[in-house]
C-alpha cells in the first residue's frame, strides 16, 4: 500500500496504523476528546477502530486515491469481508500530532 499521497503525517501514521492492525499505534493517535463521526452520526472512534480494523471485519484500505486540505482529507478505498471494497472519504482535524476530528463515510 503506497501512502505517498498523504502529506500530513499524523493523518498518514492513522492508515499506517489502521492497516497494519497496530491499534497501540493508533491509541497514540486520538484523545478522550477525539470527535469521531461516522456516516452523519456521532460515534467512539475506539469502537469504530475496534470494530472495522482491529476487530471482526477486518478491514483495509487498499488505495489512496486523492488528498485535499493539507493531506487531512483523503479519498480511498476500503475492503472488507463484510461489505467487499467501497469508495470512502475520510476527513481529519489535526492539532499538535493528534486527531482532534475525524468525519469518515461515503464522498
Amino acid at each position: 500500500m503506497n501512502y505517498d499521497k498523504i502529506t500530513n503525517e499524523t493523518v498518514k501514521a492513522a492508515f499506517v496504523a489502521w492497516n497494519d492492525k497496530d491499534r497501540a499505534g493508533f491509541l497514540n493517535l486520538i484523545s478522550e476528546d477525539t470527535e469521531f463521526i461516522h456516516n452523519g452520526e456521532q460515534e467512539r472512534i475506539i469502537d469504530f477502530a475496534d470494530q472495522f480494523f482491529f476487530g471482526p471485519l477486518n478491514a483495509v484500505f487498499t488505495a489512496i486515491h486523492d488528498t485535499e486540505n493539507s493531506g487531512q482529507s483523503v479519498f480511498a478505498s476500503l475492503a472488507s469481508e463484510a461489505t467487499g471494497t467501497v469508495e470512502v472519504l475520510m476527513r481529519f482535524e489535526v492539532a499538535d500530532g493528534r486527531i482532534k476530528t475525524l468525519k469518515a463515510g461515503r464522498p
